[in-house]
């Protein structure tokens, strides 16, 4: 099963702890990948406020796609240049 318009895509889902509730969060449309073999993408959260704030950590579900030729091992997640999670295994959809 092909991902939308007949790409390969990469999906991923998981779940990403923040330090604290006060931030929202949305994969950023980029990614890069790491290394190669096995392959690694990195890819970036967007941290906005949220509008209802909680001051201790929390795990928030993330889940994003992208366009990938490659089949993919892992997938870290960084906000603002911290690693945040690790996740694996990640499908990629030909």
């Amino acid at each position: 099963m092909p991902g939308p318009d007949g790409h390969p895509t990469l999906i991923v889902t998981g779940k990403v702890t923040l330090p604290d509730g006060r931030w929202a969060i949305a994969f950023r449309p980029s990614s890069q990948v790491m290394e190669s073999d096995p392959v690694r993408v990195v890819v970036d959260l967007e941290a906005t406020p949220d509008v209802n704030p909680e001051s201790d950590p929390a795990t928030r579900d993330v889940r994003g796609q992208w366009r990938s030729e490659a089949a993919v091992g892992s997938v870290i997640v960084m906000c603002r240049g911290t690693t945040l999670t690790r996740i694996s295994p990640v499908e990629t959809v030909h």
